[in-house]
């Protein structure tokens, strides 16, 4: 194996990642509502104030998502542009800093764990509805 196919592994599971993070986002959100939305005692459970805790991370998961992918384009753009500037090719080989995609790793893992987060805290919110009207019903 050659340490480009090493990196061109990474980056597609991290892509697969990334867009499983972002539609899971969607999705949690979607539950929260459903939960909000529906009947005040839907299934049993109804909606708390703690379920705006998952709600928030799975909105900060979004912005940290958009957040990834603005800084990612714009460095790229930028140093481009700069390569360019300088008399560089596009078919000359650069070796770019690996300081260049330090933040889009902060944004990447930063969403994936607001996504395991949120999800975190919405089966505990389940669990406990489902554990608490078990227990009533006994």
């Amino acid at each position: 194996m050659k340490l480009q196919e090493a990196k061109e592994a990474f980056y597609d599971a991290s892509g697969t990642l990334s867009e499983n993070a972002r539609k899971l986002a969607f999705v949690g959100i979607a539950i929260v509502w459903i939960f909000k939305t529906g009947d005040k005692g839907a299934a049993g459970i109804s909606f708390s104030g703690t379920l705006l805790w998952p709600l928030g991370a799975f909105i900060c998961a979004l912005i940290l998502d958009m957040s990834q992918y603005l800084y990612k384009s714009t460095a790229w753009w930028i140093y481009y542009a700069i390569k360019h500037r300088q008399g560089v090719s596009d078919d000359e080989e650069v070796h770019p800093s690996g300081i260049l995609n330090f933040f889009n790793g902060v944004f990447f893992y930063a969403k994936v764990g607001c996504v395991g987060y949120a999800y975190y805290e919405l089966f505990r919110f389940v669990w406990h509805a489902i554990a608490s009207n078990a227990s009533l019903k006994v």
